[in-house]
């Protein structure tokens, strides 16, 4: 996945609605077109967008919010850069994923077999589209991510309650950035999506026989050991770098 270094490279000088801009903006972010620590300046955002600095403004300032952009200086024109990667914010955004997550799980019992049933094979071929794509010699991130989200977000739906998904959805882009980089960085480090897919065969298995404390456990796991895989990802290249 490409990673441009200079400013020039950041945007295709395509004008956005200004109803856009926020997603096209965190989309760059979030799959790594806009590289880690990169500085962006709100004129710089409006004319390379071809808005005004108004909703570059706002962009800008949600991204902060969401802990995408970090400020870069002050001054009569205040910048912001691209929050770098960091091991320990990936630890804490995913484990506090699989928190909420496992939480919401336990509902699961309380679902009629019939319900669990379906559910399962839902989750199982979103995991097997998942693993198609991972076997391939050059694997498409968005289909990885499209079916690696769509395998959990398939329990988020039919489990959690509407305060649960607001939680989630606020963490989302920070961990949608994670999971965007971790194909490329665990293949860097020598690792592979093994472990994945026997945590998913353990979630789904505790999802069809309905057990809430297993699939609780299940689920939990998954996203703990996920933590611990991009980590040590996130260590390995950035001792390579020095």
């Amino acid at each position: 996945m490409p990673r441009p270094s200079s400013q020039s490279a950041l945007f295709d000088g395509t004008p956005l609605s200004e109803a856009n801009v926020y997603d096209r903006l965190r989309d760059l972010v979030v799959r790594g077109d806009l590289a880690p620590s990169t500085r962006l300046t709100e004129p710089m955002v409006a004319e390379r967008l071809g808005i005004s600095r108004t909703p570059a403004r706002q962009a800008m300032h949600r991204l902060q919010l969401e802990g995408l952009l970090v400020p870069d200086g002050g001054g009569e024109r205040p910048r912001v850069a691209v929050a770098p990667l960091d091991a320990d914010e990936a630890m804490e955004v995913y484990r506090t994923t699989g928190m909420l997550e496992s939480a919401v799980a336990r509902t699961v019992a309380t679902l009629p077999s019939g319900q669990r049933q379906r559910l399962a094979e839902s989750m199982a071929a979103f995991d097997e589209a998942f693993r198609k794509e991972a076997a391939r010699t050059r694997p498409d991130p968005t289909r990885l991510f499209t079916n690696h989200h769509g395998f959990h977000q398939v329990l988020v739906v039919a489990c959690a309650t509407a305060v649960t998904r607001m939680l989630l959805t606020t963490l989302f882009p920070r961990r949608a950035r994670y999971e965007w980089f971790h194909g490329p960085l665990a293949r860097t480090a020598g690792q592979s999506f093994t472990d994945t897919y026997r945590e998913h065969d353990a979630i789904v298995q505790a999802v069809a026989d309905g057990t809430a404390t297993q699939v609780e456990r299940a689920v939990r796991h998954n996203w703990e050991q996920a933590a611990q895989r991009l980590a040590a990802a996130i260590h390995f290249n950035a001792a390579k770098r020095r």
